[in-house]
């Protein structure tokens, strides 16, 4: 049996001595909500993510970016349900 454990402090993900994964995902369009202070990391985040992603067999597209001028509570909520429709990944 393949084992995943995360590891959330340092948000990588370990996987068992087989180096398999458990299930493969499919990021096709999707969206990275970010504050404008953290546009950097957030370019910096999807570029480690898709690499690390296509090395596991995972197809994972560029997001729909979207810059918010705050990071209020408030705002995340309503930038996150004015952008989220049925075309859009979520789980």
């Amino acid at each position: 049996m393949d084992i995943l454990l995360i590891q959330y402090e340092k948000n990588w993900f370990f996987f068992n001595k087989y180096k398999l994964i458990l299930f493969k995902i499919e990021l096709n369009n999707w969206l990275l909500i970010y504050p404008k202070l953290d546009e950097d990391r957030a370019f910096i985040y999807v570029n480690m993510l898709r690499q690390i992603g296509q090395q596991q067999g995972m197809i994972i597209n560029e997001p729909i970016h979207i810059q918010m001028d705050d990071d209020e509570t408030e705002t995340f909520a309503n930038t996150l349900r004015n952008n989220l429709n049925e075309q859009v990944n979520y789980f």
